[in-house]
């Protein structure tokens, strides 16, 4: 433990002496601090008395066990990492707030609240890796509660940062994002496109429920703008990938589905999935965004805000170059999705 601290304290020393130009840069492509970073700890471990863990997929330390914290273990998504980790044989530490859920996911957990300080920092002190599937806005905290044997970060963010609209989630992300930037921690922020395929979903099985009650859909300048929906066990290989790639060169990635397609698109394959061929109808943004007040009253009827109106109007399509030959991940075809989905619902 006390080598580790060393080692961490030196990299951050050493890096940031390499590229202080860079240290509080706000954001970088491609960051000198993490490719130095990971040049350095080649020089200050002998490689020869390091061990590779199939656990992890990491090079690491044979004095020190490997432990995978996952934070916001019993979410949505957390479920899902918690599972793929436990059957790939990692020592998983599922970390939450509702102990009846920890309980069902097949492996040690303990209750940590992410606004309790010291309960988190208790929670974290021995583990190597993190895994945080709780939201970008909780970075702060979770980065002031790591233990002192932390090897690799994964956290997750949202492409969502990218939008033009004035947007409070959008900007907790990115100024998320700078936080990790600045701190020099090794690992990163994977940003994902519309997550579908998790239980619960707000994204796919809103437009699915909705064509099955009504098919005629409105949509402001005829569905063309463009999205890049990402399975969300596409996103599981990402993190569990992220949490050991060696040749990382950034401290932020966005992973997105194979290729981008209109809404109208998205809207028609979901519904040949479900056998609802939907009736497009192009009307005015102000007019959507008059209707979508009232979806709040109609029973059945997911409801639609204006936020996600204007954010309709948005091309959201995203190059996933280093998904595919960095993390080694190739995003499934929408359609496959789809099918592997409505086949549990």
């Amino acid at each position: 433990m006390y080598l580790e601290a060393l080692f961490t304290e030196e990299l951050k020393l050493r890096a940031k002496q390499f590229c202080s130009s860079e240290f509080n840069c706000r954001h970088m492509k491609d960051p000198c601090h993490l490719s130095y970073i990971r040049t350095m700890s080649s020089e200050i471990f002998d490689p020869q008395i390091r061990l590779k863990d199939p656990s992890i997929g990491a090079e690491t330390s044979p004095s020190i066990r490997k432990l995978v914290a996952v934070v916001g273990a019993s979410g949505k998504l957390g479920r899902r990492v918690v599972a793929r980790l436990v059957a790939d044989g990692a020592e998983v530490l599922a970390l939450g707030r509702n102990i009846e859920k920890l309980a069902d996911l097949g492996t040690n957990y303990r209750v940590a609240d992410i606004n309790n300080r010291t309960q988190l920092q208790e929670a974290l002190n021995e583990a190597t890796h993190l895994v945080s599937c709780a939201h970008a806005r909780f970075v702060p905290a979770i980065t002031q509660a790591l233990g002192p044997n932390i090897e690799r970060i994964v956290f997750l963010g949202s492409t969502r940062r990218y939008t033009k609209f004035p947007d409070k989630a959008a900007r907790e992300v990115e100024q998320s994002q700078n936080e990790f930037d600045r701190l020099l921690l090794p690992g990163v922020m994977l940003h994902p496109t519309m997550i579908y395929g998790a239980d619960g979903e707000n994204n796919v099985q809103r437009i699915s429920q909705y064509l099955r009650r009504i098919r005629i859909v409105p949509l402001p300048r005829g569905g063309r703008s463009l999205v890049q929906p990402i399975h969300v066990d596409d996103v599981v290989s990402c993190v569990v990938s992220a949490l050991h790639v060696e040749s990382l060169r950034t401290s932020d990635l966005v992973i997105a589905g194979p290729s981008p397609m209109t809404y109208r698109q998205l809207i028609a394959t979901i519904g040949s999935e479900i056998g609802r061929t939907p009736i497009f109808i192009s009307i005015p943004v102000g007019f959507i965004s008059f209707l979508s007040f009232f979806t709040r009253y109609l029973p059945g009827l997911p409801t639609i805000r204006k936020p996600e109106v204007m954010r309709l109007l948005e091309d959201k399509a995203f190059e996933t170059t280093d998904m595919v030959e960095v993390l080694g991940v190739v995003p499934r075809p929408l359609a496959e999705g789809l099918r592997s989905m409505l086949a549990f619902d």
